[in-house]
């Protein structure tokens, strides 16, 4: 049982390396990380309803890093915080304009990332990944990993 979890570890490991290190190259072009991408993405989708803690807890990131990566992202004027109407200590994330024109030139490179997968993985099993990988998620969330 130890092994199959060591190997499946490691599998999920070293193809997330693989996976983020193709797309940082897709990227690159655009001066922007993947994590960046990420969080880019997530306030695109979400402009003013995450916190920075609702990113940090979204994205399995320490708040500090998030804080980080939002202080450089707002330097580059892709985001930006501003007061909630609810509760004036609190800081909703936004996009900008500078952040909606680089997501929306990014989004083709990121697919030709995702392309690379699809020439891998026929749709069928694409989709049986995802949903073992999913089933895995939901596991062990709320679980120590233990």
């Amino acid at each position: 049982m130890t092994e199959n979890r060591e190997m499946l570890s490691s599998l999920i490991y070293r193809t997330n390396k693989m996976l983020k290190r193709d797309l940082q190259d897709h990227l690159k072009p655009y001066g922007i990380t993947t994590d960046q991408w990420m969080v880019l993405r997530r306030v695109y989708l979400n402009s003013g309803k995450y916190n920075q803690k609702e990113l940090a807890d979204a994205s399995f990131r320490e708040r500090a890093a998030i804080t980080r990566m939002i202080d450089l992202m707002e330097k580059k004027h892709l985001i930006e915080r501003r007061n909630s109407p609810d509760d004036r200590r609190e800081y909703l994330l936004y996009i900008t304009d500078e952040g909606k024109k680089a997501y929306e030139e990014t989004v083709d490179a990121v697919s030709d990332s995702q392309e690379a997968i699809n020439k891998i993985l026929p749709k069928e099993e694409l989709k049986t990944l995802i949903v073992l990988m999913s089933k895995l998620e939901r596991g062990m969330t709320g679980n120590s990993g233990k």
